[in-house]
Parts: structure tokens; sequence; C-alpha cells
């Protein structure tokens, strides 16, 4: 895997410092998944509502539901 430096504004990178390995790992694999598929090439925050939908819908289907989340 080679390494990528990205600018991000302050709020960012205080969350990424923040964060864990495990979820650093999902951040990682949510940002290959973006940009290898292209899906950033058309957002619309039509678009970007439905992909969440998506994310939400196969989160909801794996057994991670709002409960769940809640409690984190």
């Amino acid at each position: 895997m080679q390494r990528l430096v990205i600018p991000v504004n302050e709020s960012v990178a205080a969350a990424w410092q923040e964060a864990g390995p495990e979820q650093r790992a999902r951040i990682i694999s949510l940002f290959c998944w973006l940009v290898e598929k292209e899906e950033w090439k058309n957002f619309t925050p039509a678009s970007f509502s439905a992909l969440l939908d998506k994310i939400s819908d196969k989160a909801y289907a794996n057994g991670l539901t709002e409960e769940i989340l809640d409690k984190y």
C-alpha cells in the first residue's frame, strides 16, 4: 500500500488524531472505495444522500442497528 498525503481542515485532522486504529481502517477503506469506484466524480447533495442511504441499508442488513450505534 502506498502513502498519500492530503490537506484537510483542522476539525478533520483532530477527528483523525482521536480515531482509533479500527476507525482509521474503516475511513481508509471508505476513501479507497470512493476513489477506486470513481463515486466522487458525480457527487451532488442528492447522490451523496443516496450513497449514505445505501451504506446505511448495508450496515443494517449486517446487523448494525441505530440502537447499537447509539451506544457509541
